[in-house]
Formats: C-alpha cells, structure tokens, sequence
C-alpha cells in the first residue's frame, strides 16, 4: 500500500493549475525532516504558485516550511530569515496561531544559535498571543521552550518552573508525547543540579513512555541522557551499556544527528575506559556522518577527540595531524569552546614530546581562551607542566643554571601563577557553591508558592532569607576574585550623583528605621547635572559601608555626608562619607580591615557574622577608581568611612548652541524596526540626514553608492555581524570610510576590546538615549 508521500505525489502528477497548490504544501511539511532539501524545492514551487494566484494564507504557509525545512538542516540563520517573513505575512492576515507558530520558530533559531536573551523574547511573545488565543497544547510547548532557555542560561529555578507548568497541562490534556518531553526536561534539570537520584527518575518515567509509543528517536535520546548520567557518577560501563542501546535504537537514515551525538558518547566513555582503538573507531564513524551533514563544529570535534586519543596511544605524529586538521575547522566557525580543547591537546602532545616550551605556550592559549567564555576553572594541566619542567630542570640543572635569564623568568611565572591561582580558586569555589545553592532557592520559592501553615512558612521565610544572605557573600568573593585577577575594568557613563546616592540610601531606609536608628542624607550642593564615571561601582562601594555600619550600630544614628568640589574644568570631586554611633574599631586592628577575609578580631565573626570582604571589595574599587579612602573611628564611639572619588565633567556646550548637525548624514544598520524607528527620531530631531538598512549586505551596498559621515552600527545581526561588516567597510573605503558607531546591548569590556580592535571608532549601550547620541555624534563630526 502506498505511504502518504506517494499518494501526494501521484496527486501533484494529476493535478492542474491551482489545485497543485495545497498538495505542495502538503509534500513539503511531509518531507521537511526527512528530506529538508527536497522540503525546500516543493515549498518553493507552493510560494511561486501562491504569488501567482495571490494567496496570502497559503504564501505564509510555504515560507514557514522553507524556514522550518533550512532548521533542521541547521541553517538558522536563512531559516530566521524566511521566519521573519511569514511573521509579517500572518500579521498582515490578522492570524494570530500563525504568528504565534513564527514567533516561536524565531525562537527556536535563536536558541540553537545560543543567542537566548533574544530567543526567550520571542518565546515570551509567542506565549503571550498563544495566552490570547487560549491554545493550551501549544502554550505547554512555549513553556518548555522558555524552561530550556532558562537552563542554557543556568537559571535552574525558573527553568523547572516552566517545565512543571507545562508538565500539568499536558497531563490534564493526557499528551503522552509531550509528557515525556517534559519528564525528560526536568531530569535534564536535576542532572545540571547534580540531584541524580532525581534526575534518574524523571529520565525513566520519560523513557517508560516512549517505550509505550515505540518512539525510537526518542527512546535513544533518553539513553543517551541516562547514560551522560553514570557517566558523571562515575560508571562509564553502565554508561556504555546504554550508549550501545541507544545506537541500536537509532535508524541512522531518519536521525541522523541523533546517531553523530551516540557515536561521539560512545567514542568518549571508551576513551575513559582506555579502550582508545575503539574509541577512534567510533569517532571516525561520527566523523564521516558529520561530513556529509556538514556539519563542521562535528567534524571538528570529532577530530580533536581522534588526536586525543592517538596521544593516549603514543602515535603523536597522527595526533599532531588530527589536531591540527580540528583546530583549523574550529577557527573556521570561530567554536571556542572546541579550540579550547585542541589547545589543551596540543599542549599534552607536545609535553610528550618534552618541547615544554611549546607546550607551554599552547596552554597559555588555552588559558587565554578559556577566559573568554567565562569558566574560571583552576586548570591542573598548567602544574603538571611546571612539575615535569621542574623535574628535567634538575636532570639538567648544570645547563639551566647557566641560563640566568631563564631561570628569572621562571620566578616571576610562579610567582604570577600563585597569585592567578588564589584568585581561580576562589571564583572555582564560589561558583560550585552558587550552583547547588540556585537549586536550595528555587526549591524553596516553589515551596513558597504551595499552601503552607504558619510555622511552615516561617520555616521556609529562614531559609530563603539565609540562601539570600549566602548569596551576597558569595557575589562578594566573585568580586574579589575578578578584581584580584583584573577581570574588573572600571566603565565610565554619563549619570546624575544625586540619584544614584538617593536610590542607594533609600534602599537601607527600611532596615536602619527597624533597629530605632536615625538616618540622615545629606547630598551636595551645586553638583552638576550630569558627570561621567562608574555609577553601578560608587553605589556598590555606598551599599557596602551602609551594610557595615547596619550591622555594627544598635543605637543612635547612620549618616551619609556627601559633598563635592569642582577642582578643575574637567573633575569633579565627589565626597562621600558613611557615619556610625556604632562599636568602633580598636586602632590596632584598623590596618587588617581591607584586607580580604579579615574581621579585625575573630570576635566580630561569632557576634556578627560576614567573611570579611565588603571593605576589601571597597578598597579595591576605590583604587581602580584612583580614589581615596580614609577611615576615623574610636572603639564605642562610632566609625567615619570617607570615600573621595575624581569624577569627569562633560564640557559645557555653549548656549545657544549652532546646529553642527544639519549636514551629517548617518547610516542605521539595525534588523530590529522598533530600534530603526527610534533611531531615525532621534537623529531627524538632531536634524540629520537618516538612511536605514536592516542587514550587513544592504549596508555595504549604501556605503558603495552614498556618502556618509557616520554609520551606527548593530553588533548582533542576523548573517553577517556588526564586526564583519565594519571590517569590510575598512577594507574597501581605507581611510575614506565614515566614522563607526558600535551599538550594543552588551559591553563588557572583553566586547569592547574586541570591537575597538576591529576597528570601530566608539561604543554606544543601550539602551541609548537622545543626548548620548547626540553626544558621540558631535564628538566624531567636528570639525
């Protein structure tokens, strides 16, 4: 008898003019996961036949296949492209279930490209029109959508949150298939909360039902997940046997990616097992069906995990080439968390060549990579290295001895580490401790939320109020660790002293007034509008003392003196100064209080609690700000903290002031219509010429055949970013190029090294407002 896909097929045949149309669409939804390709031919020929006949509806329908057909070929971004434009369409059709359906497609591209603020925007207003519509089996989907959002962000709380919503829906609804999505999601949770038992549980109810609906892509999957679970727990043979099931469960012609993921489990736990041979075998499998995937961060992976493996074996020349071929696919596609593993391995193989040298600038690199995607591990590969170099060094130390400059050099390495490794291990620690401590919160908001006795809910009040206390300490050595590593720059921003001191007090308005203190704020006189200089860092150094002298003073009074000075035209001295009738501190113990995890006297740390780290967090912001601190205090009489800080005035702009704008011509690039039409305002208002593009391409073609004076230039695009196209710009228009604008939501200053290396001539955060525009722009087209 013959399948669906063939009935439609014979259909199409026999089918004349319009009537062709609906079969079309039929085929392509039909065949856009097992043949995306053919998908995408059939979609088309329905959106030239919609066109021609001026079917709207149908037209909407032929552009979401082609955009869900690119997905699984995993060309998100063409697929964010046609997305985009099926949206448009159903608006325009007021179909609200279909915008809904491209709203969360939009999202789903956003998540596999792991941009996921942006994806979990589009969930959310997905979710709010599918709310609207009242189409409950497709909000539980948008609630697992949002859930795994929410644990790629590791945000476990709210992740479970949504996954549990969407579980009782789809339970009142009796949906078996997402039932067992939803288990599966909640096991994957507990897995990352490292609750195993939990985890185990949820997985196997999962896997019970995919066994009732003979689900075999599904069943793997599952196994696979159970199986990274006793991988973690330390039983790789366990392990293995459910890697093997799973690839038996696979029909490799249907889930093609889901056969590449268990050949790589598999090749991964017999390379623990030290079964290296087997694993190669396995990986080069996976590697082959990566390649006619093309999927290149596979086939960079796999390689990488091949070369691995042939340096366990000792064949480091076949290594060598492995890692080589992987590191340079990896570049290709900018996978950094790919080449940092290659780093890494071709640090071990060189090690095993005893070229320590070479090693050891191989896993500088590492390092330096690992830095930038925020894993703050200490790494052990770095002291074996320094242990086996130690060790030679004694073998041939006549030699080394000689090398005065060597062995100088060597000193201030060990000396660097240390100091890198007390910093590393705190933001280690810290960050273990954050993750089970996300899991303690969560659980006890979700209890929160359930009916509760009165002593109940005093007990689970405790409880989150110390996890929120534990919280803050733990903020508190993260700090200390970024700033002791030099992972802290100190921004500078336009902001108002007045507010930001305001809102700061007013924040521990409440808690001073319940111990029966006075509190007083005094601010400055004649302070200008506006300063620039790191407002989010004073209020922290403000809420730190105002935290001390809270929890030092059970009578009398907390004042806050602020006063200022205009010192020169360009700096501002703002002076801040945080008074307490409290304990006082002995002039003896008055040095050791910026020091970090230093109380003065174990005393305070029994009575009072803390770890001793908000005034070394203090002295330390203090400094970066090149700022001075001075303490007065006189034990039972109270503490006086005073914290003068430079702060940068704008120069002032001469009233009336000439429009030096009337002649600027700016470029917007920008995909988002609510920020090109922001920003066309605001530049029109300035009095400037505007011309907008929503895509790097569009942009080039503007800057080939128009002049312009400035570009304002979105960072996170669609396609080609806001780097490519500023580095196009600079090579084909030299120094004849307008000057660049960076417009982004994050700048970090890891983002702003990057961007500024790439060439553009300043930063703009947004979100932006009229006079920072207006600013930068007469900053770059003076004359």
């Amino acid at each position: 008898m013959p399948n669906k896909i063939d009935q439609l097929r014979y259909a199409l045949a026999t089918a004349i003019g319009i009537e062709k149309l609906p079969i079309l669409l039929d085929l392509s939804r039909s065949l856009q996961r097992l043949d995306p390709s053919q998908a995408i031919e059939y979609a088309t020929q329905a959106l030239e036949q919609a066109k021609l006949y001026g079917n709207d509806t149908h037209r909407a329908n032929a552009l979401f296949t082609i955009a869900a057909s690119h997905f699984y070929q995993g060309n998100y971004e063409t697929s964010i492209h046609f997305t985009y434009q099926a949206a448009e369409v159903y608006k325009q059709l007021s179909d609200e279930f279909g915008r809904a359906k491209a709203l969360n497609h939009l999202g789903n591209n956003y998540l596999y490209l792991r941009h996921y603020e942006k994806a979990l925007e589009f969930y959310k207003a997905a979710l709010k029109l599918k709310e609207q519509i009242k189409d409950s089996k497709s909000i539980s989907l948008t609630y697992n959508n949002i859930g795994l959002v929410y644990r790629n962000l590791g945000q476990y709380a709210n992740a479970l949150d949504y996954h549990l919503k969407a579980l009782r829906i789809e339970e009142k609804l009796g949906e078996t298939t997402q039932i067992s999505t939803s288990l599966n999601n909640i096991g994957l949770i507990y897995k990352n909360l490292r609750q195993y038992e939990k985890a185990l549980n949820y997985l196997n109810r999962a896997l019970a039902l995919k066994r009732e609906l003979n689900d075999k892509k599904g069943i793997a999957g599952l196994l696979n997940n159970l199986g990274n679970i006793y991988e973690h727990t330390g039983q790789p043979q366990l392990a293995l046997d459910y890697y093997r099931q799973a690839l038996d469960m696979i029909d490799p012609p249907k889930d093609r990616v889901g056969y590449s993921i268990t050949l790589g489990n598999l090749g991964k736990v017999l390379s623990s097992l030290g079964d290296y041979e087997s694993s190669i075998r396995y990986f080069r499998q996976g590697l082959e069906l990566d390649e006619t995937l093309h999927d290149k961060k596979g086939i960079a992976s796999s390689r990488i995990s091949i070369g691995i493996n042939y340096i366990h074996l000792a064949q480091l020349d076949d290594a060598e080439r492995e890692l080589r071929q992987g590191l340079e696919m990896a570049q290709s596609i900018g996978a950094k968390d790919i080449i940092k593993d290659a780093y890494l391995a071709l640090s071990d193989l060189y090690a095993a060549r005893h070229e320590y040298q070479t090693a050891l600038d191989y896993h500088r690199q590492y390092a330096k990579i690992k830095d930038e995607l925020f894993d703050d591990q200490v790494t052990e590969r770095i002291a074996e290295l320094r242990t086996r170099y130690e060790t030679e060094k004694k073998e041939r130390e006549a030699e080394i001895y000689r090398l005065k400059n060597v062995e100088l050099a060597q000193a201030k390495v060990a000396a660097e580490a240390a100091s890198k490794a007390k910093s590393e291990f705190l933001a280690v620690v810290s960050h273990e401790i954050r993750t089970p401590l996300n899991g303690v919160l969560g659980m006890a908001q979700l209890l929160e939320e359930t009916p509760l006795n009165d002593e109940q809910h005093e007990m689970v009040s405790a409880i989150m109020e110390s996890g929120n206390i534990l919280v803050e300490l733990i903020s508190d050595i993260l700090d200390l660790s970024s700033i002791d590593s030099g992972k802290i720059g100190i921004e500078s921003k336009p902001f108002s002293i007045e507010e930001a001191l305001t809102s700061t007090c007013m924040g521990y308005r409440d808690q001073i007034e319940e111990k029966g203190l006075v509190f007083e704020v005094t601010l400055p006189e004649n302070v200008p509008d506006q300063v620039w200089g790191d407002a989010a860092r004073i209020q922290k150094i403000l809420k730190h003392l105002l935290s001390n002298a809270v929890k030092f003073t059970n009578a009398g009074f907390i004042k806050v003196v602020a006063t200022g000075q205009v010192v020169s035209p360009e700096c501002y001295q703002l002076s801040v100064a945080v008074q307490d009738s409290g304990i006082g501190i002995e002039p003896a113990l008055q040095n050791q209080l910026f020091d970090a995890f230093s109380q003065g006297d174990s005393s305070i740390t029994r009575r009072y609690g803390g770890l001793g780290t908000g005034l070394a967090i203090v002295k330390r912001l203090v400094d970066l700000m090149k700022g001075e601190l001075h303490l007065e205090s006189t034990p039972g009489h109270g503490t006086t903290f005073t914290v003068t800080l430079p702060l940068f005035i704008p120069p002032a702009e001469p009233d009336p002031r000439p429009n030096t704008l009337n002649s600027t011509k700016v470029l917007v690039v920008d995909d988002n219509r609510v920020i090109q039409k922001l920003f066309q305002r605001m530049l029109e208002s300035l009095h400037c010429r505007v011309d907008i593009v929503d895509n790097g391409q569009k942009a080039l073609d503007k800057i080939t055949t128009n002049q312009y004076d400035v570009v304002l230039m979105d960072v996170q695009m669609p396609g080609m970013d806001g780097i490519e196209v500023t580095q196009h710009i600079i090579q084909r228009l030299g120094k004849k190029r307008p000057k660049i604008i960076a417009v982004s939501a994050t700048l970090l200053p890891a983002n702003r090294h990057e961007l500024l290396t790439a060439g553009v001539d300043d930063l703009l955060e947004k979100p932006v407002r009229s006079d920072m525009l207006k600013t930068v722009i007469d900053k770059w087209t003076k004359v």
